[in-house]
């Protein structure tokens, strides 16, 4: 599995993980591909988490070209949600076993 980590801050919670979550408005638009393999979203205080799994590299990469105009228009959106956002990168996780569960709905969401 490839990841994707982006670190919040937020002064509005509820709406932020609404947005955010595992069920929220980015992982809907993720899951129009099916090499999306689910969002974590790990909470302490104000500051977020997000981890966006994807089966490769180049899925995540084909995904962004796809529907470049969907991502930034929700960005746009959420923008006002986040008082700072901070890409923490991306990497390669040997993680078939969460990639199943994912896939045939065993998992909710959240972090393992």
């Amino acid at each position: 599995m490839f990841v994707v980590i982006w670190r919040f801050t937020t002064a509005t919670p509820a709406e932020f993980e609404r947005e955010y979550g595992p069920n929220g408005s980015w992982a809907t638009l993720f899951g129009r591909s099916e090499d999306y393999g689910g969002t974590d979203l790990l909470k302490d205080g104000d500051t977020y988490l997000t981890m966006d799994w994807w089966l490769t590299r180049a899925a995540y990469e084909q995904f962004r070209i796809d529907h470049a105009a969907d991502y930034a228009a929700l960005d746009a959106r959420c923008e006002a949600l986040t008082a700072s956002e901070e890409s923490w990168g991306s990497s390669w996780r040997r993680w078939r076993e969460r990639s199943r569960r994912r896939r045939s709905g065993d998992e909710a969401g959240g972090a393992d």
